[in-house]
């Protein structure tokens, strides 16, 4: 399974390791903000954050292709309440995505605000991380108890998908800053939704990003 620990710093590095070849068309960003849970995912978790990185590479004046990966995490809204004798004590999701776009920017000729659509595809990491403790005998549990005991079971690595729109401000010739929305959809199991009970088979959120641009000299 691929985890937080990896994906996140491993993109980061990328990011920051091809940047002195960077030249011209090439820009990163790095990003972050909020993170909405929606449908059956929503029902559960409360908004959280993000926090993102990202590289593009101009094939247009109106069209790029990049790369990027972001960290999400939520935390449940049942959090320190009892239910059936048991308190849950901690529960968050946290989602790894990484993946690839391309966006479609507006013909804005001579203008210094810049506003796209973006499309992508990549893949999730999901993992909930909880721990409760039952009322009347004070026994504690966790998500690796529960998983070790076969009662539950983390949904891992799944393919999916976003699609959005964003603005980009050039301040200069080099740096630039920028807002962008996305939806963001994940294939899952049936019944492996957070919050999906039996019947969930995706997972669902709308990720609300600012951040910095930066275009590396080409001189």
């Amino acid at each position: 399974m691929l985890s937080k620990r990896s994906l996140l710093p491993a993109a980061v590095l990328t990011v920051l390791a091809i940047t002195p070849a960077m030249a011209g068309p090439w820009s990163f960003a790095l990003m972050g903000g909020m993170t909405s849970p929606t449908g059956d995912y929503g029902k559960d978790s409360k908004t959280g954050f993000n926090i993102g990185a990202g590289v593009d590479y101009g094939l247009t004046d109106m069209i790029s292709v990049g790369v990027d990966g972001s960290w999400n995490t939520t935390e449940h809204k049942g959090v320190g309440q009892v239910e059936s004798g048991v308190r849950l004590d901690e529960d968050k999701f946290n989602i790894i995505q990484v993946g690839a776009h391309a966006k479609f920017k507006a013909p804005m000729a001579g203008s210094q605000f810049k506003p796209y659509g973006i499309v992508g595809l990549g893949i999730f990491n999901l993992k909930e991380d909880y721990k409760y403790t039952v009322i009347a005998t004070g026994a504690t549990g966790t998500d690796e108890t529960d998983e070790a005991a076969g009662y539950f079971k983390q949904p891992g690595t799944r393919f999916g998908g976003k699609v959005g729109a964003g603005a980009l401000y050039k301040m200069n010739g080099m740096v630039g800053i920028g807002a962008e929305a996305a939806f963001n959809f994940i294939s899952l199991e049936k019944g492996s939704a957070p919050g999906g009970g039996s019947k969930g088979s995706s997972a669902q959120y709308i990720s609300i990003q600012a951040g910095v641009t930066f275009t590396p000299s080409s001189k």
